[in-house]
């Protein structure tokens, strides 16, 4: 969607209950992705972070990684926050009495967007559907809109103070008239705007376009996304031994069955590495967040504090209120 000249993306998500393909297929294509301003739809994952549990029993034990993946996906890969809030209404009422009702319905959104008035869970909207209608309001004259820039340390912005220094060094020293100086002020002006469009470029915002994002991250990024190829493809070769298996009844090789065995132990182990990696990542990220952080705020002198608004963000009110007296106190003794 293209508003004012600013583009905002907007994925709408069904991550079928089975295959669970949605989570998987837009997290090997991440780093592809535009800047994503929402990320929405039936996810079909039940998690403390988003459910607290109380409406279904044994949920804490199921689909850990598909839930894992989803929340790289949208928080480390995306840098999206949840909308949803914990302890909300549910967002998906089964028709069948004997199901309790559960929150499978995330909305993820980019904290640039500036929403306003959070998430409304339209319970009656959804008419003979089993799911609620979920409403947030983005505001997007609130949205930053990038402008061209020059790379520092590219060869495009080497170039472009090369010519810099070339039209600076050209201008004399000396002049005999005041209009001689206004003359090679309005040409300086004229070049050096000619230069800034010849050399500027729009900047491509994807996963990775944050400040505090570091090489050690990227190194980590890239394993994990190696490992996650590699597991795929051991996937796909046990598979295909499987139906060797299975199609081959009479003639069955008892070297078939080793091969699956085998490929079934590398897959373990590939998937204990990718959990470690997976680890190690959210403490370097954390890491990265604080070392940048903690810069920025030793080089803000103590009177210019209030330079720091500008990396914070409005805090998420509670969804519950605390009980007060008949004049409006807080109640705080039984």
């Amino acid at each position: 969607m293209r508003i004012g000249g600013n583009d905002l993306t907007f994925i709408n998500v069904y991550n079928d209950s089975r295959t669970f393909a949605a989570d998987t297929h837009l997290l090997e294509r991440a780093e592809a992705l535009p800047r994503v301003t929402a990320l929405a739809g039936d996810f079909n994952l039940h998690d403390p972070m988003w459910d607290e549990g109380k409406r279904r029993e044994g949920v804490a034990q199921q689909h850990l990684r598909q839930r894992e993946e989803v929340k790289e996906l949208a928080q480390e890969q995306l840098g999206l926050e949840l909308l949803n809030e914990l302890g909300g209404p549910p967002t998906w009422m089964s028709n069948n009495f004997n199901v309790c009702d559960g929150v499978i319905d995330l909305v993820w959104v980019n904290p640039e967007a500036h929403v306003s008035g959070g998430l409304q869970v339209d319970d009656i909207g959804r008419m003979q559907s089993d799911h609620a209608v979920l409403r947030w309001e983005v505001r997007a004259s609130a949205i930053a809109i990038s402008s061209p820039n020059v790379k520092r340390g590219s060869e495009e912005g080497k170039a472009y103070v090369c010519r810099c220094r070339t039209l600076l060094n050209a201008i004399p020293l000396k002049y005999e008239l005041p209009q001689q100086v206004e003359a090679i002020g309005d040409m300086l002006g004229t070049h050096l705007e000619r230069l800034w469009q010849q050399h500027a470029s729009m900047p491509r915002a994807i996963r990775h376009s944050k400040s505090w994002w570091s090489p050690e991250c990227s190194k980590l990024d890239k394993q994990i996304r190696d490992l996650r190829h590699h597991w795929k493809e051991l996937v796909t070769e046990r598979k295909h031994w499987q139906s060797h298996v299975i199609r081959e009844r009479e003639q069955f090789d008892l070297t078939w069955h080793q091969e699956v065995v085998c490929v079934t132990k590398e897959i373990v182990s590939v998937t204990s590495q990718i959990d470690h990696a997976t680890g190690r990542m959210k403490g370097t990220v954390r890491r990265a967040k604080r070392t940048f952080f903690d810069g920025v705020i030793a080089k803000t002198n103590k009177s210019r504090i209030w330079d720091l608004v500008e990396w914070t963000k409005p805090r998420r009110m509670s969804s519950t209120t605390g009980l007060v007296d008949s004049e409006g106190s807080p109640i705080d003794e039984p």
